[in-house]
């Protein structure tokens, strides 16, 4: 009899852990984003959120030259929990392809994907490699 009952508790707790792991996990906020060219060297961002609930704030990752670049935050700091927010991309060279995609953090410091924030711009002009964009970029810091 005593079994069974230890049993129970340790089946209770497991779903109890399962359930509240399932909660964090399933946190879901969606939205859209769109990605301008404003000038050679400058991609204009700017999103709405269906909610704002729970959100401490945002962060913009970005890929350039898919496949070749990998994904990385361009926004070290969170930028202020907005909808509609914006944010402007001046690390940008031509001619190149970027992707970028807002992560929301959460209260409590979770991150997640804000879903349908997926977006791409081609950015044309004067080829310029980034090497020589860095060494520009240097010259006005």
């Amino acid at each position: 009899m005593q079994t069974r009952s230890t049993g129970f508790v340790l089946l209770t707790l497991a779903v109890l852990v399962v359930c509240v792991i399932s909660a964090e996990a399933g946190e879901r906020i969606t939205g859209t984003m769109t990605a301008t060219q404003t000038d050679s060297m400058t991609v204009w961002l700017e999103w709405t959120v269906e909610s704002l609930a729970g959100v401490e704030g945002f962060r913009l990752m970005r890929q350039a030259d898919p496949p070749v670049g990998a994904w990385a935050f361009i926004t070290q700091e969170l930028l202020p929990p907005e909808s509609p927010g914006s944010y402007e991309d001046h690390d940008v060279w031509a001619p190149a392809e970027f992707r970028y995609a807002l992560y929301a953090t959460l209260v409590g410091g979770t991150e997640v994907l804000v879903e349908g924030t997926l977006c791409v711009v081609m950015v044309s002009g004067s080829p310029v490699d980034q090497g020589t964009w860095s060494l520009i970029k240097a010259m006005f810091r």
